[in-house]
């Protein structure tokens, strides 16, 4: 590359922005010249994302880089950098070996898909595993204040199972991904009725993972929405074309 001609300052600037604004662009900027790489690596780490197999059209890096990172960076790396995590263990190509050296490693993460302390998004068989043995009074939950499930089983979602999830002490927002679980309205309206605590219950439609997204059971939701809002102003139905790109944007900040 020919000796810039712009002052250093504004040079990393425009790099800096670049790499922000298209994340999937800063392979291509680290070859640029050294002292762009020494701007933007840090960059490349800053959002980790763990998931080979889905549409995420920002991402940079694959598993294989990931990897390759943890063998030839010190970790003093990983902790000064990487402040946001997705991480799924049906779509990633890491052992949970891997995965949990890589936690190790990053040790100021601010935003953790899977796992975190106050808010929590993720599904509970990734946290408790597949044998649908979900212990919804674990001491991880307690403190939770944000909790957004996806692909909820049919245990989960009937009474009962909401009374105890309800009943959590801390919580006070709740997003559930029904897909085609056999849930009614009736049981949406009660829940709201009976735990006054929760401030938002939200109703997550995922057409990719739903066999008749917009079919009966998003009539019903319909139905409560239009209610009076002195019933509904709690309850939220919303569709999410890609949740791994929602959160993406999220985690960036954009």
């Amino acid at each position: 590359m020919d000796r810039p001609i712009f002052p250093p300052e504004l040079e990393r600037e425009i790099f800096e922005t670049t790499a922000v604004l298209h994340p999937q662009t800063m392979p291509s900027l680290l070859r640029v010249a050294r002292r762009v790489l020494i701007w933007i690596e840090p960059l490349l780490y800053t959002v980790l994302m763990v998931a080979e197999g889905f549409d995420l059209v920002h991402r940079p890096m694959d598993d294989d880089d990931v990897l390759r990172a943890m063998r030839v960076k010190p970790p003093s790396f990983f902790a000064a950098n990487v402040r946001a995590m997705c991480f799924s263990a049906a779509y990633s190509d890491l052992s949970m070996d891997e995965v949990q050296a890589l936690l190790r490693l990053c040790t100021n993460l601010v935003s953790l898909f899977v796992v975190g302390v106050r808010r929590w998004k993720g599904s509970l068989w990734a946290l408790f595993g597949r044998n649908n043995t979900v212990d919804l009074n674990h001491p991880f939950l307690f403190g939770l204040t944000h909790l957004d499930i996806f692909n909820a089983n049919a245990k989960l979602l009937h009474i009962p199972g909401l009374a105890t999830l309800t009943a959590l002490p801390a919580l006070t927002h709740v997003s559930l991904g029904l897909n085609d679980v056999d849930v009614t309205g009736n049981t949406i309206r009660r829940v709201l009725e009976q735990y006054p605590q929760l401030q938002v219950l939200v109703h997550q439609i995922m057409p990719a993972y739903t066999r008749d997204p917009y079919g009966d059971l998003a009539r019903e939701m319909a139905q409560i929405t239009a209610r009076p809002p002195a019933e509904n102003v709690r309850f939220v139905t919303v569709v999410y074309e890609n949740m791994w790109h929602d959160w993406e944007v999220g985690a960036r900040g954009n």
